[in-house]
């Protein structure tokens, strides 16, 4: 499908000493008929990075064999669906040289929330991160899927997971994140049984922690996720860092995710 000849000419027509990389990140949804759209829709986009969030076996096989990227993929999560338990994978992909990376094991909770056990969820098993070398340039890219099915401070726990394993340099977080800021949060803790983080500000608190870290949350205003018409999934980047485009993609390609897409100037 997709030819994109030596890694080199692709450096090239970038430029030598000012690198533009494009990033992509999306949760496809694991249970996604869209395959073969999918699978089009990544190569058309030429991006350079890739961050995929519930990618199901099927895809994850087709992504392996039909793209010219190097692949890594992590344990996302289990759904329960007509009797069976499928699992999704985080999955990141690079065409340029990779020189480490991890698949790191959230630490579990002492006891899930009734309606995950109940529907048959098992969310954020692991996170991963891939440390990617733009010539010079060196930056660890993680892919992070944190909880829906939980309280705030779940996810509050989980993303502090993730910042223990910064590097010193550049850090960029892609992933769905699920930090809900809508009126209707109250009454989804109360469905999830987190009665004692009714009132959290749960988004008040993840902006003070991106600060903390010097990360900007690129498309803070943005709405990629249709159904609540809010931001779910995030692409965290240095203060620093120039962003030369960045856009949402409006159709989710038999998603309940918009693709987003942003290009830094490294």
């Amino acid at each position: 499908l997709y030819n994109r000849g030596s890694q080199e000419q692709h450096f090239i027509e970038r430029g030598r000493f000012s690198v533009n990389l494009k990033l992509l990140n999306w949760n496809v949804w694991v249970f996604n008929k869209e395959i073969e759209r999918v699978i089009r829709f990544l190569v058309e986009q030429d991006a350079d990075v890739i961050c995929l969030q519930e990618v199901s076996a099927p895809l994850l096989e087709r992504l392996t064999r039909d793209t010219e990227y190097s692949l890594f993929k992590a344990r996302d999560a289990y759904h329960k669906r007509d009797g069976d338990r499928s699992p999704s994978f985080l999955v990141i992909m690079t065409r340029y040289r990779v020189v480490g990376a991890d698949t790191i094991l959230f630490k579990r909770q002492k006891k899930r929330i009734l309606l995950a056990r109940l529907l048959g969820i098992e969310e954020g098993i692991e996170f991963q991160y891939a440390d990617i070398l733009c010539w010079e340039k060196r930056a660890r890219f993680f892919n992070v899927h944190l909880e829906c099915v939980a309280g705030p401070k779940r996810r509050m726990a989980q993303f502090d997971e993730v910042t223990r394993v910064f590097q010193g340099g550049v850090n960029i977080i892609c992933g769905d994140l699920n930090i809900l800021r809508a009126w209707y949060a109250f009454f989804l803790r109360l469905i999830f049984g987190s009665w004692d983080e009714l009132w959290e500000r749960e988004h008040a608190f993840f902006a003070r922690v991106f600060g903390k870290h010097n990360l900007w949350n690129i498309f803070e205003v943005a709405v990629n996720h249709g159904l609540t018409g809010k931001q779910l999934d995030y692409v965290l980047a240095p203060k620093e860092m120039k962003v030369i485009s960045q856009n949402v993609f409006s159709d989710p390609i038999g998603s309940d995710h918009n693709p987003i897409l942003v290009e830094f100037q490294m």
